[in-house]
């Protein structure tokens, strides 16, 4: 974490202050338990009509994935992932079907629920250190 204090302006839990972004990784490897443990955070996160319309896809490190999905990351951004000890993809379905209704419309929410399963899954990381 970086060396500045960093103070809110409101009181809110610490764990939103003690929150970074590294760009630096070790190449320890994450256990698929843990790695699971954030996943299922998202999981666990709101969405319209329940419809949950996010995914995430991963690829642990030493993985026969790995490269796949290394190789989707652009030249900058390849060359601090490539130390991380997971790569987590985050899609999201952009159509929705009403309960009782077989017509897909665009899901204008869709991007929302999924920052929230984002949102979820980075505060569990966050928690777990």
């Amino acid at each position: 974490m970086s060396a500045n204090p960093r103070i809110a302006d409101y009181a809110i839990n610490e764990q939103f202050i003690n929150r970074w972004s590294p760009r630096a990784f070790t190449a320890e490897p994450i256990s698929e338990e843990t790695l699971l443990s954030f996943l299922e955070a998202a999981r666990w996160a709101p969405s319209a009509y329940n419809s949950q319309p996010w995914r995430f896809l991963y690829a642990r490190r030493d993985t026969p994935s790995w490269e796949r999905y290394l190789s989707l990351l652009v030249p900058f951004n390849r060359s601090w992932a490539q130390q991380a000890s997971a790569l987590v993809l985050v899609i999201s379905k952009t159509t929705f079907a009403a309960p009782g209704a077989t017509e897909e419309k665009p899901a204008l929410w869709h991007t929302f629920d999924t920052g929230s399963a984002w949102g979820h899954l980075a505060l569990q990381a966050s928690i777990s250190g």
